[in-house]
């Protein structure tokens, strides 16, 4: 369990971190190149969801973030999953903690990182979806029994 938590606590404090760094050294707006064309740091707010869809939903997502934290803890408490499925589960539930902390603190999350080609996303975003990803990817593909 402590793995989890250390985790879940990790992906806010980073992504928290990051959030603070950009609001201090950007204004909203501004892009600033870090890898030639591939990669910008650009100041965005995001009103909406994923993509900034659903722009003024936020009790919904507020709501959302509250049940993916609530529930992998509880799923991580109650059922103590292997250790990628522990790790998988804080990504997820400290992506939406930290985008959580966002909505209910300044009522839209701070988004940072842009492709180009993407829409800006931050970190707190990469953890879900990495944790989505290996959470599937567990799932499909389980881990061989040791010794066979």
């Amino acid at each position: 369990m402590l793995r989890y938590w250390l985790v879940f606590v990790g992906v806010i404090g980073l992504d928290q971190v990051a959030k603070l760094l950009v609001q201090y050294y950007l204004t909203p707006g501004q892009t600033i190149p870090v890898i030639g064309n591939l990669l910008h740091l650009t100041y965005m707010y995001n009103h909406g969801g994923a993509f900034g869809l659903f722009a003024g939903y936020v009790p919904l997502f507020l709501v959302s973030a509250i049940a993916v934290v609530l529930a992998s803890a509880v799923y991580v408490l109650r059922n103590r999953p292997e250790a990628r499925m522990e790790i998988a589960l804080a990504l997820v539930a400290g992506g939406a903690g930290g985008n959580l902390i966002d909505r209910v603190y300044l009522g839209y999350v701070v988004d940072y990182v842009d492709l180009g080609f993407w829409p800006v996303f931050n970190l707190a975003d990469c953890a879900i979806v990495l944790g989505a990803a290996w959470m599937f990817y567990i799932l499909v593909r389980p881990e061989p029994a040791r010794g066979v």
